[in-house]
């Protein structure tokens, strides 16, 4: 998945997908809660519960457990992309309807590697929102700004978390806003850089995959189908991805 993003100080927010990861259990009837202090966030949702390091800049999931199940194989990048610059720094032109190819007027050059777990090298510090933008659902929103001396300048990020009471889900986007002055191009997205544990990489997809498409909802747990969680993306057809390590995201170009 490709994004172009308008500089020149327009705000362009995007949620680029909705991917959630639902424990095998029933609903109960329990509310979640999100707890965060200061280098820290703790997220639970029925027997579902995720840990994040916020460590200044950067931010990363340290933990995640079914049941008290630890099913993460290490430290997690969190989100990651790159970013390239048009070159000469001016709108790419748009394709016409019915036109297939052509040439965007510009070159991208460049590839800045970014991701969450070490957003310091080009980021400010992280903070933190919480709020209940509806009656049982809670949000939190991690949110970071590119450093002015840095070369995505005016670049912003926001990872959200939503937990919704008596269910055991953890809702997952990226909002990217782009207030600079350079023309962006995203690419190479990964909203939920996870790698499960080796116990829990027995996949069993849940719906079909077809036509350069995979499946929106895999089901990743032990051999014995007795312990795991049930990834779901949101993002359309053929643009989505999931890796056999449970990362999710977008295709790569």
């Amino acid at each position: 998945m490709t994004l172009n993003l308008p500089g020149y100080g327009f705000t362009f927010a995007l949620m680029l997908a909705l991917l959630h990861s639902v424990a095998q259990a029933v609903p109960g009837a329990d509310a979640g809660s999100i707890a965060v202090n200061k280098n820290r966030v703790e997220i639970e949702a029925g027997i579902l519960k995720r840990s994040i390091s916020l460590n200044n800049q950067s931010i990363s999931t340290t933990g995640l457990a079914v049941a008290g199940h630890s099913i993460l194989a290490g430290s997690a990048r969190e989100v990651a992309f790159t970013v390239s610059f048009a070159e000469p720094n001016q709108k790419p032109k748009g394709l016409k309807i019915g036109q297939m190819t052509g040439t965007t007027g510009v070159r991208w050059v460049g590839f800045l590697p970014i991701e969450g777990r070490s957003w310091g090298s080009s980021f400010e510090e992280v903070t933190t929102r919480l709020s209940g933008p509806a009656k049982g659902c809670q949000r939190l929103v991690i949110h970071t700004r590119a450093r002015n001396d840095s070369a995505i300048a005016g670049l912003e990020v926001n990872v959200v978390y939503e937990i919704y009471d008596g269910y055991p889900v953890i809702r997952k986007w990226m909002e990217v806003a782009n207030q600079g002055t350079r023309w962006l191009k995203l690419s190479q997205m990964v909203i939920d850089d996870l790698k499960l544990s080796f116990t829990c990489c027995h996949a069993t997809a849940l719906t079909p995959g077809e036509r350069g498409a995979g499946p929106s909802v895999i089901g990743f747990g032990d051999k014995t189908e007795t312990c795991g969680v049930i990834a779901v993306s949101e993002i359309p057809s053929a643009l989505r991805r999931t890796e056999p390590s449970g990362a999710m995201g977008y295709a790569i170009d």
